[in-house]
């Protein structure tokens, strides 16, 4: 197990902002969130999550496999969650991710988004 991969496991079994790093790069092309890239720690920490938490009364995001190739790694998974309007959802998702010294540098994130347009109003 590399490096990479060891900083991923640990996000995902405890997302932490301690992880990131400064300058991290988070690219969510489709989501349900005003921006489809966030860059640096603030804008992913107080702007994305918040957006993305707002349709949401419960959310998680569980990898079922990880992929290293170097300093990438590749997360197949799902986010589970319960919308504010009660619905229960199960949304297949695929993330690249990329550390440099021990921090994430940079996710590139997408997810059946079809499933975003079902379940979520508006």
């Amino acid at each position: 197990m590399g490096a990479a991969l060891d900083v991923m496991q640990r996000w995902f079994a405890k997302p932490d902002a301690a992880l990131y790093a400064d300058d991290i790069d988070w690219y969510v092309p489709s989501y349900p969130v005003p921006h489809d890239r966030y860059r640096g720690r603030t804008a992913v920490t107080d702007e994305f999550f918040p957006a993305m938490r707002s349709h949401f009364s419960a959310w998680r995001a569980e990898a079922s496999e990880f992929i290293e190739a170097g300093d990438r790694v590749t997360v197949v998974g799902r986010y589970l969650g319960t919308t504010t309007a009660g619905k229960d959802v199960v949304i297949p998702f695929l993330h690249v991710w990329t550390v440099r010294d021990g921090k994430i540098a940079g996710v590139i994130a997408a997810a059946d988004t079809a499933q975003f347009v079902r379940n979520l109003p508006g």
